[in-house]
This record gives C-alpha cells, structure tokens and sequence, in this order.
C-alpha cells in the first residue's frame, strides 16, 4: 500500500474531500433540516421555471437526489445533492487551478475550499441556491482556465456558457461569471470581440437562464420588484454599522484565515502568483461582486453568504501562492486552518445536539427566541407528538381527517416539513405576498381541493405572534388546543403553540 507521500496530488485530493464529505456526512446525521432548507424543498414539490425569490435548479437538484421525491422523508437524501456538489465542486477547483498551476496548488486549493465555511457548510451541507450555483460556479473558473490555454477551442467556450447559464438558473450571481470575462475582454483582450466563440458563449448563456425572465413577465416582474426593495437606495443614508456587520460577517462565514491568505497573496505577495492571466478574470469577477455586495450593504442589510462565490473564486491566489512558500510557513499554516475549521464544527455540532435547553430565551412564552441552532433541532420530535394529538382528534371526531395547516409567512415551511408531511396534509399561506413568498403560487395548486372549513395552525416560541391578529379576518373562532413542548439534554428548549382555527369567511 502506497504512503500518502507516495500517492499523486489528485489522489490525495480525493481523500481529503473523502474526510471532509464524511466529517459532512456527520453533520448531517446531527442537524434537522433547517427553515431555508424546508422552504427550498416546498419548491421541489411542484416545478416551475421560477420562484419568487430563487430560479429554480435546487428544486430540481432536491428531485434528482431524493429520486424524484421518492426519498424525501429522509433529510440525508435532500442534502445528499449538497454533499455531492460539494465534492464535485473541489475536484473543479483542483483541475482548474492544476490547469493554471500546479497540481500541488491544485490539492491545497480543495484544502482550502473545504475549509471555507460558506462552500463545505452554506453550500456543502446545507440544500440551498447556492449548492448547485458553486458546481456550475467552479466548473465555470475551471472552463476559462481552459479558455486562456486555447482561445480558438470551441469546446471550452461552449461549455463556459452551458455552465454559467445553469449557474444563473440556480442563483442570480451568476451573471458576475459573464461580466468578469466581458470586462476582461474590454481591457486586455479585445480580440475576442471579432470571434464568434465570445458571442456564442454569451448567447448559451442567455437562452439557458431566458426561463427567469419569461417568468418574471407572466408575473409582473415580481422577483425583481421584490428583491429591488430589498437592495434598492431609497435614502442618502450611510449604514456604517451594517457595512462593519458584513464584513465581520463575511469573515466569519468564509474562513478568516482564507481571507488573510488572499489577502496576502493577492496585495502583498503579488510575485508569488506571477502574472497568471486566469487569476485577472477570477480577480475581476470578484472583486465586482464584492463592490456590489459591499455597496449594499451600505445601504440595506446584506447577507454573509452573498460573498461567498467571490472569495472562491479568489481562493486560487491563496492555493498557488502557498504552494510556493517555505514548507514550514506552509505546514504552520495547514495546522492553523485544520483547528479552526474542527473547532467551528464542533461548536456547531455541539450547539445543535448537546447544548442543555436553550442559549436564547428561557422564558416560558418566548423560549428559545434567539437561539439560532434550534433551527435545526426539535422539530422532528415535535412533528411525532403533533401527529399523536391530531390522530386522537380525527378519531375521538373533535377535527375532520385531512385538516390542514396554515401559516401567515414563508417560515411555514418548517412546520409543513415536520408538521404537515409526515400526515400528508396540505399548508396553505394567509397573508400578504411580502411575507408568504412562494406559497402564493402553491396556494393555487393546493386550495382547490382542500376544505379550509377547519384548520390547524402552529407558532412555535421563538417566533411568536398574535395568533388571533393574525387571522381574525379569515376565521371567526380561533381555540387553543396545546403546547408542544421539546427537550435538549433533558431541558426545555422549545415550545409550539398549536391552534385549531374554524369558521372560514373565505
């Protein structure tokens, strides 16, 4: 059997992402399905070209590795596409940075990606856009490495646009894919202007993500006029607090030690990395979204993860230029990314199943407000009990069989995964379209055949609400059934206060 000294750069690349998928794996063993990740899995349960506030890959992605929902009941399997792409993401960025480098560069370039929080957790764990958006993201930076070896290749060309079409279709930032190289194009490569490779890459990637906009005009440009309130400037108001939130965010999210060692490379250490012409676009495409992002955020909240794909796709300066240095700073380095990276997980995981009741709230209304990993515990237990108290309903005649759920915002989707599935009954939104989201258009597939004469509703106690405000428009009599309780490390953690709503004034 070879020593690991003895196997090539490739091999022992696949190891680590082996290690770092099993140490994933774990997690996943660890950690409920969070609200985002129910909410993209409600996209999965009836398709379209779009949704209102994502394009629509990871429903299809949640199709593809629950076996067209066949699997579904099994958080493993929805976060199997999450675990896949993450391993095939590492492999891109190795043959992409073996491609302008060395294979060395190459094998401490996965080391670094799986190290990134954003690209092993937000994207490597957790089913979310950004899952298929960094397979087609780092497919994309490996495809103009490949580009810049042979520009007169059709091949690289036609499978850039392919890719960044589909990275658009999973989430929107990939249009930066096409705006780094189009301004790389201005500046040092106008030649491309007069082949018809540039213009066929661009129009593949056009016709691929061309569902978002037809959608958005069947639906009044929904998802622009929303996600433009969001991010828009409307006042001349500078948000320095909410620029220093983010980038204390973004560190957080993308590995502070990553960031040091891009930094370093990339602002002091320039002659380690020579003058790559695959690290100008990768430096321009993020660079580019980070402006935007930053900019922002000076005005409106912005989220951590949005920087995600930008300090991957700078990641390749850190990766060459540390493969360049003395083996001592090299390994001390290793040393000091293997620690932090364990000791976030084991905090986490921690957190999540171990931590005695609640870090957040420990009133008995509010218990748990505040406490961010009961996210991602306590629901399954709770949906086992709700399903005890509905069955005894339905029998003892008190609620009729098939009574749905309701919610009045988007995070219904946590209760309709533990809640409503399990008893295979529908969650219908009441509200507004600000706060139901996508569940205005799942509405129109589901209320035709559901009586809403009597219904359900669960609030759970870190994010509480006036029940009775919330639906007295729709409902004339509104009837406390029970509370919920769950436990963590025998103390309480959670509550959810269940509803039973009649009355419907339709």
């Amino acid at each position: 059997m070879k020593s690991l000294s003895e196997l090539s750069y490739l091999q022992r690349s696949w190891l680590l992402i082996f290690f770092f998928t099993s140490a994933r794996i774990l997690l996943c063993s660890i950690a409920e399905l969070g609200n985002d990740e129910s909410y993209y899995w409600t996209y999965s349960q009836h398709l379209q070209w779009n949704y209102f506030d994502h394009p629509p890959i990871v429903a299809i992605w949640i199709r593809i590795f629950t076996f067209n929902l066949w699997l579904q009941d099994y958080v493993f399997f929805i976060r199997l596409g999450s675990l896949v792409g993450c391993a095939l993401s590492s492999y891109f960025i190795y043959k992409a940075i073996t491609k302008i480098s060395t294979a060395r560069a190459g094998f401490i370039g996965v080391f670094l990606y799986n190290t990134s929080f954003y690209a092993s957790i937000t994207a490597g764990l957790f089913i979310m856009p950004d899952t298929p958006q960094m397979v087609f993201w780092t497919f994309s930076m490996y495809m103009i490495a490949k580009i810049l070896e042979d520009e007169k290749k059709w091949i690289p060309w036609i499978l850039f646009g392919v890719s960044s079409g589909l990275c658009i279709m999973s989430k929107v930032h990939g249009v930066f894919l096409c705006a780094g190289l189009f301004f790389y194009a201005v500046w040092y490569a106008r030649r491309w202007f007069l082949i018809p490779h540039f213009y066929t890459a661009l129009l593949l990637t056009i016709i691929i993500s061309s569902p978002i906009l037809l959608w958005n005009i069947q639906n009044d440009f929904i998802t622009y006029r929303y996600h433009s309130r969001r991010v828009s400037v409307i006042d001349s108001n500078l948000h320095w607090f909410g620029l220093l939130k983010e980038i204390i965010g973004q560190l957080i999210v993308n590995n502070p030690i990553n960031i040091i060692l891009v930094i370093w490379f990339m602002v002091f250490k320039k002659t380690e990395t020579g003058d790559i012409l695959a690290l100008k676009i990768y430096k321009l495409i993020a660079l580019l979204l980070l402006i935007v992002i930053l900019c922002i955020a000076l005005f409106r909240q912005a989220l951590p993860h949005w920087s995600g794909p930008a300090y991957i796709t700078l990641l390749p300066i850190a990766a060459i230029g540390l493969s360049r240095v003395s083996l001592t700073w090299y390994k001390r380095t290793i040393r000091w990314l293997v620690t932090y990276t364990f000791l976030f997980i084991i905090i986490i995981a921690g957190a999540i199943k171990f931590y005695p009741g609640t870090f957040g709230n420990k009133s008995e209304t509010n218990l748990g407000n505040g406490d961010i990993s009961l996210d991602a515990f306590g629901w399954k237990d709770a949906g086992r009990k709700f399903a005890d108290i509905y069955k005894h309903r339905v029998e003892a005649r008190l609620t009729p069989d098939k009574t749905p759920l309701i919610c009045n915002s988007w995070w219904g989707a946590h209760e309709e995964y533990f809640f409503a599935r399990p008893l295979k009954i529908n969650m219908i939104g009441l509200g507004t379209l600000n706060d139901l989201h996508n569940y205005k258009w799942k509405n129109t597939k589901v209320m035709e055949t559901t009586k809403m004469d009597t219904v359900f509703c669960i609030i759970h106690s870190d994010e509480l609400y006036d029940v009775r405000k919330a639906y007295a428009e729709y409902y004339t009599t509104i009837d406390s059934v029970t509370t919920i309780e769950t436990f963590r490390n025998k103390k309480p953690a959670h509550k959810f206060y269940v509803y039973q709503l009649s009355g419907w004034k339709n």
